[in-house]
């Protein structure tokens, strides 16, 4: 028999506290069962606290989401989560991972995960610091840009560590960075890159 508190317990609680952890990925079986039956519901208690399930089966993972505030009353709400300030190499690491996720889906590849290795990643950054001063500064910096993307933003995941040879370590791009970086945005932040890349005479 249930105890009064246990009779208050939600039917999708295990869930919804994994989804206040951070993002669930479809791998998960036994949180995206319940989120995908419990979809409605879960919605509804999350709109009490002003916040918003998103969950994309297509692509495979779910997370709860803090919109802006649109009125004065709902500034008085504490923020879920902080606003992360990047640095320039963190941000151009998720713009050149974004893209290698679009560059996946253009071309209707039957496989929808994308797994990358170091090498590659360094790369597609390269072409971005061509006069770099310190190059091992710059492979260190990257390293440290790659932990935090797995770590803090979960947009990498890490996949097979090749400890005698690092480049060779392998990661998954994680999908949820298409909802960080929408197609419109990308494209944009791309003219812009190709214009630091390629300035032109007057530049």
């Amino acid at each position: 028999m249930n105890t009064p508190e246990e009779s208050l317990l939600l039917p999708f609680a295990k869930s919804l506290l994994r989804l206040l952890q951070g993002v669930v990925y479809i791998d998960e079986t036994k949180y995206w069962e319940e989120i995908r039956v419990n979809q409605q519901p879960i919605r509804r208690y999350v709109a009490q606290m002003g916040l918003e399930l998103v969950f994309v089966p297509e692509d495979g993972y779910a997370y709860i989401y803090q919109p802006e505030p649109k009125d004065a009353d709902e500034k008085a709400l504490p923020r879920l989560m902080r606003t992360r300030q990047l640095k320039y190499e963190q941000s151009l690491l998720c713009i050149l991972l974004r893209e290698a996720l679009e560059e996946l889906d253009s071309a209707a590849n039957i496989s929808t995960r994308l797994y990358i290795t170091k090498q590659e990643i360094k790369e597609r950054i390269e072409i971005f610091f061509k006069d770099h001063p310190n190059k091992s500064r710059l492979y260190k910096e990257l390293d440290a840009g790659i932990e935090y993307a797995i770590r803090q933003l979960g947009i990498l995941r890490l996949i097979e560590e090749d400890e005698l040879f690092p480049d060779n370590t392998r990661y998954e791009i994680s999908r949820i960075i298409k909802a960080m970086i929408t197609a419109e945005q990308l494209e944009d932040v791309k003219i812009k890159l190709f214009k630091h890349i390629n300035p032109g005479p007057d530049e």
